[in-house]
């Protein structure tokens, strides 16, 4: 399996380009995916059980019409040199008074956030 060229780039802009330090971050994923047994894309299928919890919220991208064109977002500074930003991307809560783990696994739980994450 290649890794998605999507996390390749992200992995490349989060290191302003920098080869070395992006190869470190992709070489840390591979071996924890390795290790946990996940393949390096998570089916939707695999977690299906903690998605029904509730733990996770997955609270959407904000589009405001009313922001400046030129405004820079306090949390993203580094990515809007490259060019505009969007905006505050959407956000992933977890509500641990929803995990139960009779429903399923800590590792499950983990493994959803992940699939969220991608």
């Amino acid at each position: 399996d290649l890794l998605p060229e999507g996390f390749l780039c992200k992995c490349l802009v989060y290191h302003q380009l920098r080869i070395r330090p992006a190869v470190v971050t992709i070489s840390g994923f591979l071996k924890f995916r390795s290790a946990a047994g996940w393949p390096l894309r998570i089916p939707a299928q695999s977690v299906e059980t903690p998605q029904r919890t509730g733990v996770h919220w997955l609270i959407p991208q904000r589009r405001d019409q009313n922001i400046p064109s030129d405004f820079v977002w306090s949390g993203n500074k580094a990515s809007s040199k490259a060019g505009k930003d969007a905006g505050p991307a959407g956000c992933v809560v977890l509500n641990l008074a929803r995990m139960d783990s009779s429903a399923c696994s800590i590792e499950d739980f983990q493994k959803f956030s992940m699939f969220l994450m991608e």
